[in-house]
């Protein structure tokens, strides 16, 4: 494909994306939720409703056969949430708020009277973000544990912030054991890499704070 096509799809995407967002806000419930409050039916049952996060971070979280609970990853502003509700399948995963949280819910009765325009464009959305999300896994795969470390830190962390021209250091409270899950190694090797990370200035760990400047951790990511 051209590089001229590659940009006008594109282009056509972010348009589509765009008038769809606007569409999805006009029908839906505007919530704002708590810390820890479930955005649907947890794991196990039939989500009710396709969900927008407006902002704040959402959690998605699983609990395993063992009993034992693994944070999968973290939504913020801009992602679709609950796409098992337009089929009627269980929910695999229980999503909760990490921080307080403003969503769009729009129940599943409203988005089957969509015509055929936002349906299309919902179905644009989920395959540009499942080709994207396959990207980004391929190209984070083999990349260091301290480099994936950063980027969860920087996804974490709210927007920088300036205070008199200087950069403001950022607090982000998760455990040990939350950053191994979410990166897929054990405790010990998240611990590890947390404390490199803390004797080379890059970051401070306070009991679950870890406290850093975006910027040291954006130089890692570059490199």
């Amino acid at each position: 494909m051209s590089e001229n096509k590659q940009i006008y799809r594109l282009g056509e995407y972010m348009d589509r994306y765009r008038r769809f967002i606007g569409e999805f806000l006009k029908m839906s419930e505007i919530r704002y939720c708590d810390k820890g409050e479930l955005i649907d039916s947890p794991q196990g049952e039939a989500m009710h409703s396709l969900h927008l996060v407006v902002s704040g971070v959402i959690e998605c979280s699983f609990v395993s056969s063992t009993g034992q609970k693994k944070i999968t990853g973290f939504m913020e502003s801009g992602v679709f949430i609950g796409m098992s509700a337009l089929d009627g399948y269980l929910n695999h995963h229980t999503f909760s708020c990490r921080t307080s949280a403003v969503v769009a819910s729009a129940q599943v009765e409203k988005i089957d009277s969509w015509d055929t325009d936002m349906l299309m464009s919902l179905v644009m959305i989920q395959t540009n973000k499942v080709r994207l999300s396959a990207n980004q896994i391929i190209d984070q795969y083999l990349e260091p544990v301290q480099v994936k470390t950063a980027r969860l830190l920087l996804e974490l962390a709210r927007p920088p912030k300036e205070a008199g021209g200087h950069e403001v250091p950022q607090i982000v409270n998760i455990t040990k054991q939350d950053v191994a899950d979410i990166l897929g190694v054990s405790r010990e090797h998240a611990s590890k890499v947390l404390s490199e990370m803390q004797k080379s200035g890059i970051l401070e760990l306070h009991g679950r704070d870890i406290i850093f400047y975006p910027s040291k951790l954006s130089s890692l990511t570059s490199e």
